[in-house]
């Protein structure tokens, strides 16, 4: 009995110990191990959505799937920008095989606007204290709330964002519908983000060992700050983003206008024509990637047209006096955006505007006290020159005149050799001249043959 009693305990052992054994291999399966330290590739996006940054991020993408990187990273800090290259972004980082991360940094920061469909797009969002997201209700190119269609259809899309990222969609969609802008805090509190990080720090021990889904596959991260590497925007892409900056796209219509300004009424100048061009064409490309009113660039262009116009025309200054109106018209007109990111700034508006009045009215005094001027040279500056008279010739008398010898005319009068006389016009090759009363010292008159 003892002995069939220690038989089957033995059978009911080695049964545990082989269920235990199959079904070892199976839990390991099912729990990914940590993955290899690979790197983590950071981009910074800073200032307006525009397809400058569209082409760095997708850039980045191509950099961090040809390395086969860990993670890719975006530091964020925007006031939002164009719809289209917003999509481009968020299409980047839904179709890469890479996780990425979306940190809206620093304290100040915002994803507001085309900022808050980029970071519902990321697989994690994180954002620093003092930092926001939310605002996103589109707007058209002048800068007024879009249409309920179009609005509808953000709002879809971000929902759709929101819902694959498994985060708050109600929130989500009211960011597009009542334009709500929630803090970092309320935002992780709300599950519209996923991580609150007062320092990349912070947000690489936070990042450790959390399970993210990309696409089909689970990835559990392992972040560590000597794997980061900064990818920088190169200097073409530093200076064409600069371009959608308002404050620089307005500050260089306005050189290029005196630049042709100051060329046209000094034709060989050639420099000040050249940059002037450049920058006008410079502006006009920050003018298609930013919410403008066509009205006040019209009236930019008005302004600037007229001012050319009164180099050409003697319009006593009525032309200049309408190109600075225009001007100011237009400067406060061109950019009506309710976003204060994409309005020219206070300050800069009223000192281009005081600069511009001052050039336009300095450009008038010197062309007054040109025209006004006596010509000291060519043959009008012998008009109340005085000379003598040298000697009758064939071809009529002659009077030496500042180092030359001119005929006079027939009306001139009766005068004699070494007489003084004073020129009254100038008559082609010859001069009409009066005596005067006095004789002044000068060449001895030739004597004749």
């Amino acid at each position: 009995m003892k002995n069939k009693l220690a038989r089957f305990s033995l059978g009911i052992t080695y049964g545990l110990m082989l269920c235990a054994a199959a079904a070892g291999p199976s839990q390991a399966r099912e729990t990914p191990a940590p993955e290899p330290a690979g790197p983590v590739i950071q981009l910074n996006l800073e200032g307006i959505v525009d397809p400058v940054m569209a082409k760095y991020v997708e850039r980045g993408v191509r950099r961090a799937e040809k390395q086969s990187a860990h993670l890719l990273v975006l530091v964020l800090d925007t006031p939002g920008g164009l719809d289209p290259s917003m999509r481009r972004i968020a299409k980047q980082l839904l179709n890469t095989p890479i996780p990425s991360v979306v940190y809206v940094h620093p304290a100040g920061g915002r994803a507001a606007s085309a900022g808050a469909f980029i970071g519902q797009a990321a697989t994690v969002l994180a954002l620093t204290p003092g930092t926001n997201i939310g605002a996103a209700h589109p707007v058209d190119i002048q800068g007024k709330k879009a249409s309920d269609k179009v609005a509808n259809d953000a709002a879809a899309y971000l929902i759709g964002l929101a819902r694959q990222r498994g985060r708050n969609e109600k929130l989500a969609g009211q960011m597009v519908t009542n334009s709500i802008s929630l803090t970092a805090e309320q935002a992780v509190q709300d599950n519209v983000a996923d991580i609150l990080a007062a320092t990349p720090e912070e947000l690489w021990r936070k990042l450790s060992g959390r399970r993210v889904q990309q696409g089909q596959t689970e990835h559990i991260l392992q972040v560590s700050a000597q794997a980061v590497q900064l990818l920088p925007m190169r200097m073409n892409e530093q200076f064409l983003h600069a371009l959608t900056n308002p404050n620089v796209t307005y500050v260089l219509f306005l050189l290029g206008t005196y630049g042709l300004i100051y060329e046209l009424a000094n034709p060989g100048a050639i420099l000040p024509g050249v940059a002037g061009a450049i920058c006008l064409l410079l502006a006009l490309m920050g003018f298609e990637g930013l919410p403008i009113s066509l009205a006040g660039v019209l009236l930019l262009g008005l302004g600037a047209l007229l001012l050319v116009l009164e180099v050409f025309v003697v319009s006593h200054g009525i032309l200049a006096t309408g190109g600075v109106v225009a001007l100011i018209l237009g400067s406060f007109m061109a950019f009506p955006s309710e976003l204060p990111a994409f309005k020219v700034a206070t300050s800069i508006l009223i000192t281009m505007i005081v600069v511009t009045v001052g050039y336009v009215l300095l450009f008038l005094f010197v062309a007054l006290k040109l025209r006004r001027a006596i010509a000291i040279s060519g043959t009008e500056s012998l008009v109340n020159a005085q000379g003598t008279v040298k000697a009758k010739t064939l071809a009529g008398l002659l009077v030496h005149v500042r180092g030359d010898d001119w005929l006079v005319t027939r009306d001139s009068g009766k005068l004699r050799p070494r007489q003084a006389v004073e020129v009254l016009e100038v008559r082609g090759l010859k001069l009409k001249v009066r005596p005067v009363a006095t004789t002044p010292a000068g060449p001895e008159p030739a004597k004749e043959e």
